[in-house]
């Protein structure tokens, strides 16, 4: 980022030139004699500070190659994970005595829906707290545990009974 900022004060101190031998060389005052400054150091700048605009455009590419390449590390830890987590998943795929092999099996991150009264809302409330959210609220809005009143408010369909 060095170059960037070498850069940047080059620009600078050869704008604040410019705009000084425009007030002194012409008559132009205020917003007028900023314009001008600008338009001629620009041109100036484009010729005279070429190898230092270079070196600040690599100091800002190499900043965003870092970054891109942390995004594709974690991708492709991301990645080995679900691989393993389903790895593990497929051979524990047996169901242990006294379940059914038809039981919803819980998904990692989501809130499982209850519907065991009282006792399964305070799970599915302790469950909200862990992850992060407010007691009360929901991940999915279309999860309603039974005793809950439906909001004939709320977007989607609700049959009337």
């Amino acid at each position: 980022m060095r170059g960037l900022a070498v850069y940047t004060g080059l620009r600078l101190a050869l704008l604040a030139a410019v705009w000084l031998v425009v007030q002194l060389v012409t008559p132009w005052r205020g917003l007028l004699a900023i314009a001008v400054a600008l338009a001629v150091s620009g041109v100036i700048g484009f010729f005279v500070l070429d190898r230092s605009r270079d070196s600040a455009s690599v100091a800002v590419w190499r900043v965003f190659r870092r970054i891109d390449d942390r995004i594709k590390r974690n991708e492709m830890l991301e990645d080995a994970f679900v691989e393993r987590s389903q790895a593990h998943d497929a051979t524990a795929g047996g169901a242990p005595s006294g379940e059914t092999a038809s039981a919803p099996r819980p998904v990692p991150g989501q809130p499982e829906v209850l519907s065991t009264g009282r006792q399964g809302q305070a799970d599915a409330q302790e469950h909200s707290v862990d992850a992060g959210e407010h007691t009360g609220e929901r991940q999915h809005g279309d999860e309603v545990a039974t005793g809950d009143p439906i909001d004939d408010n709320e977007p989607g369909t609700h049959s009337q009974g």
